[in-house]
């Protein structure tokens, strides 16, 4: 029979809310209650004999699992008193299960339990030091676990041989638990001390870097650093001169001299060397003045003569001034002591319009140009007006001297820092001295590279409790090897996060408030300008076809819903943008033919203007940064590689001479040596004295072994370079064969000669159509006629990737063919042969050919605009920082600046490189090598068909947005638009404006949501298979409201509340940081966004800042746009802006994610990777080790839902480590009860009746994101522990997301699809076996099924499902 527990009369199932008392007297019950019930029993029946005619089965009914406890029954009456001790250990467990361990009752029970105080006793001693932190954490926590076992053992001891309820499983928990808990709560003094030694260093850390934002004041290695205007104004002292200034001096005999200042005194005193060389002391005496010939405003002191105030240079008769000054000089005199002023302003007057006079007859000496610094002993002094100049020419970009090299364009950031590299530089200059035989070229780039290195430090990341962590460490990532080794240069670092830098982790540089923007966070500007565009003429398509209805519906294109309909002829928004720019690019050239522009209909005339001022900016940046190149452009190309070519070919030959060298000088001191000996050798037989002979056999000994020594080094030089060498100059080959490859190129295009058109429209071929042959016919005619009549005298060969000479025996039609079969076959992501940023739109095209020849076979869709803005805003930005160079050239930059500076081995500088460029292509879009492979396409198509089943509960679970917003802007921001006077039409000038800088406040092109959930996620113009069939479905199911799982919808409304809340938010930090009333991380905070002091100094002058009740409208459409300097600053702050959505409704980008989760990996080539086919990869590898990339959609299975939490990691989970962010308490609080509210939405009553508390708040910190993608690694770990059997899921503190078997072990770290496959698996094998209830199960839970899930339709329909297929 089966054996229950017996349930008594008291009611086990009363759920009655208890007391503090009496949680309290249960919590001592249930340790002392056994011993005292056993004792008493022992007191009571003991002594009495047993009953002859009593046999303890006739009480076993309801108690057969305690048999063995009712044996020992000598009567009834003691059955009786045994059961009530069973039925009360049964009450006490069971009222005690139904109150949390955390309860106050619960701790004070434990805290002041007699056992825990007893076994503390013998570590008295201790106690002091421990309670004081002055253990280290080790020490205490293994204290504390021995003294936390001693009381668990103590107390099961007293409890579980006298309790019947007691199991084995039971103990072991109670003293697992108790040496945790022991361990645990022992450690907190010295956690808490520790913790507060960090994070006082990391305070006075910040507060010293805090002292010096940028600008070095006070002494600097021994150097005084003072800063002041051109004109010789300081900063903080106004005077007239300074040094290196030229002067008038007169004498007390009215006798006149040159003088340049040596040095000046705040009272005005300045020390002059006269003509004869002596040092003269001059103050500001009737009797001894000087005036500044350099100073331009000086103006008349004396009154008098009507022109007191006027400057000197304006006043037409000199003579008249003179006679008037020369006046009021003799009152003054006359007035004795009392006219002393007047003497003085007079006789000041007096040489000014003489030295006028002068200047007019061009008799004053001439002043000396002016430099940047000066230099003098001690002192160093930076002309801010003329750096600031210099900065804006950028000046570091031309060599210093000839033949040294210059730094590119993103490498000064600022202004500022512009002045510290000056700074540096001259620092360095006094302290590194010219190594003899040094060229001024190298001499200078050794300087340069030095002061740069001092200039940029701190670009590695904070230090904070969580960076320094192992846990956070081991999951190892690109940013996290490069920007947390210290052996890594500066430079190199500054190249990464140039690149991929996403404002999540806060910089050391940042804490002294200097930061700047990557290209991973400006180019996102750059496509909102795009989506602004569209805007505007989808407001115009919303008046002339929909006439003012709205065709966006919840941020999703809702067009198809008014013209769809089987009686409209409308177009939808699609329809007529396709028809409008065909009508565009035919309209071409005729803007400036007369009355063309006119015969046009209203809405052309307002969609073309856009269209055309839209490609124009792009267009003009373009040519600012030589993108479009000119015939002077690619003259200056060619004189570029060419010097690159022979620099290169001079390492080699540097190689090879110093290996020559080496052995010249080897064979010089073998013959010196050999000389040496036979020498010794003569004199030894010279000698007749024994013992002299034999010392100086031993010192011919001693030189045999030199030479010895030697020739072993000679053999090794004769089998030629070192294998570095060799693999050196392998590398620099190869370099050399790329720039001529470059080369060639452009001679070619030289050759051709450049007419490029002007551009009109985005080309993208409709590959889709041209694999119709009839239109490949028609599309090849017309390539095949541009031929013929544009011949041209090279050509693209596809077998060598070079521009050849034209072979005459070669047709146009041949031709034609070729540059058709190349359009097919290019990769939309082509990267061209220079290594540039893959864009068509920028590098001169093969086929030069006007769009409206080819109209009918080009993309003419909204994803078009969208792929245009991100590839020329990337190719944009990289120029802006780089130039004219390209990846290869960067990477080989960073290569030789490792190696010369010798701190990492050549294994560590080949993993920096392959980091380098790994995350490089993900920034770029470029980490899929080959997209359209058919097994890339079906596990994409497999891990659609995951998300669609797993995550139609998304939506809900982005509730926790809100948490996070909170975590970004406190619960003040956050309540204010609710509780402040505010007017609701401000919030809504500011999400307006705001939708005009930021990606993702529509949904209409972009899929942020999928890409929040789902790795891998790429956008393309043309789709393939996969992306034809299931990219609808996705779309809808992520963004359409109602149907789908409403991701979308959450995650834009989460965007737009953090966009109004974060302008405001950002201009209250501004105007602090302006103010000099900064606090907590404002400084940091900013600059981590890339705004920095003077940024954010000069944004707060701006008047269009509009501040009504406690909320500030940046109001950014009226910012100043007149100088380039307005322009950028309207630019970062967009970017800022872009980027803090992006962190606070986050998703993962480059920087938070390990390469293997792309689906790539690189290991070292070896004899089977030859074997396999691969080759090494050029850009990964070194000049001594040779890496293969090996890709693989496979290897991205695992990571698939892993986005969001390797988002929060960095974004939530780090910075609740650091001590100086703000609203970290707020956030965490808001974070978690966001995510418990989400659970209450998703998960029905019955789910929370049936799970533990502590399950619960697991559950609950797994959603909320604050432990990142620790928690999801945790689960799976519980769950494959579960599966196999190595944790019961009954006796498991924290239970599972699901009850796991074997198989899913297995399946489980290889993340949803092979679950889901492994579930289609077991459907099928269920119903072959004639389980149809279980296969109908497992199938519609593991099918997508999961649509409208905000109604529980997605329940209904599953049910409705598993019913009709399993008949039931």
């Amino acid at each position: 029979m089966a054996f229950e527990i017996p349930k008594p009369d008291f009611g086990l199932d009363d759920l009655r809310d208890r007391g503090f008392w009496e949680n309290l007297s249960n919590a001592y019950a249930y340790q002392y209650s056994p011993i005292v019930s056993r004792t008493s029993e022992m007191l009571q029946f003991d002594s009495m004999e047993r009953d002859p005619d009593y046999d303890y089965r006739d009480d076993l009914e309801g108690y057969e699992l305690y048999a063995e406890d009712l044996y020992r029954a000598r009567n009834k009456a003691h059955a009786q008193h045994i059961k009530g001790q069973i039925n009360n250990s049964l009450r006490i467990r069971n009222e005690l299960g139904n109150t949390s361990w955390y309860y106050p009752s619960q701790l004070i029970a434990a805290v002041v339990d007699p056992i825990n105080i007893s076994f503390a006793l013998p570590v008295a001693g201790q106690l002091g030091l421990l309670a004081r932190g002055g253990m280290t954490v080790r020490q205490a926590a293994t204290a504390s676990a021995k003294g936390g076992f001693a009381a668990g053992v103590a107390s099961e001891a007293t409890r579980a041989p006298f309790d019947p309820n007691a199991t084995k499983a039971e103990v072991g928990m109670t003293l697992a638990a108790s040496t945790a808990l022991g361990s645990l709560f022992g450690s907190i003094p010295s956690i808490y001390k520790n913790m507060k030694v960090h994070t006082t260093d990391a305070l006075n850390r910040t507060k010293d870097m805090q002292t010096d934002r940028g600008d070095f004041v006070g002494e600097v290695e021994g150097y005084t650093v003072s800063y002041v205007r051109d004109g010789g104004s300081p900063r903080t002292t106004q005077t007239s001169d300074t040094r290196g200034d030229t002067v008038i001096v007169f004498d007390a005999a009215g006798n006149e001299f040159e003088a340049t200042v040596i040095d000046r005194s705040d009272s005005g005193t300045i020390l002059v060397k006269d003509q004869e060389g002596n040092s003269v002391i001059v103050d500001q005496s009737a009797t001894a003045v000087r005036v500044n010939v350099n100073n331009p405003e000086y103006t008349i002191q004396s009154a008098g003569f009507g022109m007191q105030g006027r400057r000197v240079r304006d006043i037409e008769d000199l003579d008249a001034a003179e006679a008037s000054a020369i006046d009021n000089l003799n009152k003054g005199k006359e007035a004795g002591d009392f006219g002393y002023t007047t003497q003085l302003n007079a006789t000041l007057d007096i040489n000014a319009i003489r030295i006028e006079r002068k200047r007019r007859n061009g008799q004053l000496p001439q002043k000396p140009p002016a430099k940047a610094v000066v230099v003098e002993k001690d002192q160093i002094e930076i002309n801010e007006d003329i750096a600031d100049a210099e900065y804006d020419a950028g000046v570091w970009t031309q060599p210093e001297v000839p033949g040294a090299k210059a730094f590119n364009p993103g490498d000064i950031k600022s202004r500022r820092e512009y002045k510290d590299f000056l700074v540096h530089k001259e620092i360095v200059r006094s302290q590194v001295k010219r190594i003899a035989g040094e060229s001024d070229a190298s001499y200078v780039d050794r300087i340069n590279n030095l002061a740069y290195e001092r200039t940029i430090a701190g670009e590695g990341l904070k230090k904070t409790a969580a960076t320094k962590n192992i846990l956070y460490r081991a999951l190892s990532t690109p940013a996290k090897r490069i920007l947390l080794n210290d052996k890594i240069p500066e430079a190199v670092k500054r190249i990464y996060t140039t690149i991929n830098g996403n404002a999540a982790m806060a910089t050391i540089r940042n804490m002294a408030g200097k930061g700047y923007q990557s290209i991973m966070q400006r180019v996102p500007v750059h496509q909102a300008k795009g989506e602004a565009m569209l805007r505007e003429l989808r407001n115009l398509y919303d008046k002339e076809v929909l006439v003012d209805r709205s065709s966006v519906l919840a941020g999703n294109d809702a067009s198809a819903l008014y013209t769809y309909r089987f009686w409209s002829t409308n177009p939808s928004f699609e329809q007529w943008f396709d028809d409008l720019a065909k009508r565009y690019i035919e309209f071409g050239e005729d803007w400036n033919v007369p009355n063309r522009y006119d015969s046009l209909s209203d809405v052309d005339k307002q969609s073309f203007t856009i269209l055309r001022e839209f490609f124009k900016d792009f267009e003009d940046r373009a040519v600012e940064l030589n993108l479009w190149k000119s015939q002077k452009d690619v003259q200056d190309s060619i004189a570029n590689l060419k010097e690159k070519i022979e620099e290169t070919e001079a390492k080699i030959e540097n190689i090879k001479t110093t290996f020559n060298n080496k052995a010249k000088k080897l064979d010089d001191e073998l013959g010196e040596l050999e000389g040496e000996a036979e020498v010794l050798d003569e004199a030894a037989n010279q000698f007749n004295d024994i013992e002299v002979e034999k010392e100086i056999r031993k010192d011919i000994d001693k030189i045999r072994e030199k030479i010895s020594a030697k020739l072993k080094q000679q053999k090794r030089l004769e089998k030629g370079l070192s294998k570095n060498d060799q693999a050196h100059i392998t590398k620099l080959e190869e370099t050399i064969a790329r720039l001529r490859n470059d080369l060639e190129y452009n001679e070619a295009l030289l050759s051709n000669g450049i007419d490029r058109a002007r551009f009109y429209f985005p080309i993208y071929y409709d590959k889709l159509k041209l694999r119709d042959p009839e239109q490949r016919e028609v599309f090849t005619n017309i390539i095949e006629e541009h031929v013929r009549q544009n011949p041209k005298k090279l050509v693209w060969d596809r077998d060598s990737e070079k521009m050849v000479e034209r072979n005459p025996a070669i047709t146009d039609r041949e031709i034609a063919e070729g540059i058709v079969r190349t359009i097919m076959e290019e990769a939309e992501n082509y990267t061209p042969s220079t290594g540039l940023v893959g864009s068509k739109h920028t590098r001169m095209r093969t086929l030069d050919i006007p769009e409206w020849k080819v109209k009918d076979f080009i993309i003419r869709d909204q994803q078009v605009i969208s792929a245009y803005t991100r590839k020329m805003g990337q190719r944009i930005e990289w120029a802006s920082n780089f130039g004219n160079k390209n990846i290869d050239d960067i990477l080989d930059e960073a290569e030789e600046l490792m190696y010369r500076e010798g701190k990492l081995t050549p294994k560590e500088i080949a993993q920096v490189r392959r980091d380098l460029i790994a995350d490089y292509e993900y920034t770029m879009g470029m980490y899929r090598r080959n997209p359209d492979r058919w097994d890339q396409q079906i596990i994409d198509g497999l891990k659609d068909i995951a998300g669609l089943t797993y995550l139609n509960n998304a939506g809900i679970a982005a509730l926790g947005d809100l948490g996070a917003v909170v975590f970004e802007h406190g619960f003040r921001r956050v309540l204010d638009p609710i509780i402040s006077n505010t007017k609701g039409e401000t919030y809504g000038l500011a999400l307006k404006e705001q939708k005009k800088m930021s990606r993702g406040l529509d949904l209409i092109l972009n899929a942020v949501a999928k890409a929040r959930m789902v790795s891998d996620n790429i956008t393309r113009v043309t789709p393939n298979a996969k992306e034809r069939v299931l990219n609808p479905i996705t779309n809808a199911f992520y963004n359409i409201p109602l149907i789908g799982n409403n991701l979308g919808v959450i995650t834009r409304f989460g965007r737009m509340v953090d966009a109004i809340l974060r302008q405001s938010h950002y201009i209250e930090r501004i105007k602090r940081i302006a103010d000099g009333k900064a606090q907590g991380d404002d400084i940091e905070y900013m600059a981590r966004y890339g705004l920095e002091l003077e940024d954010c100094q000069d944004i707060a002058k701006f008047d269009a800042i509009i501040k009504d009740g406690n909320f500030y409208f940046a109001n950014v459409d009226n910012w100043p746009q007149a100088t380039a300097r307005e322009r950028e600053l309207r630019f970062k702050w967009e970017a800022a802006m872009d980027r803090g959505l992006g962190n606070t409704i986050m998703f993962a980008t480059a920087f938070d994610k390990p390469i293997i989760t792309r689906g790539v990996v690189y290991v070292r080539e070896n004899w089977a990777t030859k074997q396999l086919g691969y080759t090494a990869d050029k850009q990964a590898s070194t000049r001594d080790v040779n890496l293969v990339r090996i890709e693989s959609g496979m290897m991205t299975l695992p990571f698939q839902f892993w986005d969001f939490g390797l988002a929060a990691t960095n974004r939530i989970t780090a910075q609740m480590a650091d001590p100086q962010r703000m609203h970290r308490v707020q956030g965490a609080i808001a974070l978690f009860g966001m995510a418990y509210l989400s659970q209450k939405f998703r998960q029905p009553d019955w789910w929370f009746e049936s799970k533990d508390n502590v399950d619960i708040i697991a559950r609950t910190f797994d959603y909320s994101g604050i432990m990142g993608v620790y928690s999801d690694i945790a689960y799976m770990g519980l769950h494959m522990a579960i599966g196999i059997g190595a944790i019961d899921p009954e006796y498991s503190i924290i239970q599972g997301k699901y009850r796991p078997t074997g198989t899913d072990a297995f399946l489980e770290p290889g993340g949803a699809v092979p679950g889901m496959i492994g579930e289609w698996v077991g459907a099928v094998n269920d119903l072959l076996e004639g389980n149809e209830s279980e296969a109908a199960k497992k199938f519609v839970y593991n099918v997508p099924l999961g649509w409208g899930s905000l109604f529980g339709l997605d329940q209904d329909v599953r049910g409705f499902v598993r019913e009709s297929l399993s008949g039931n």
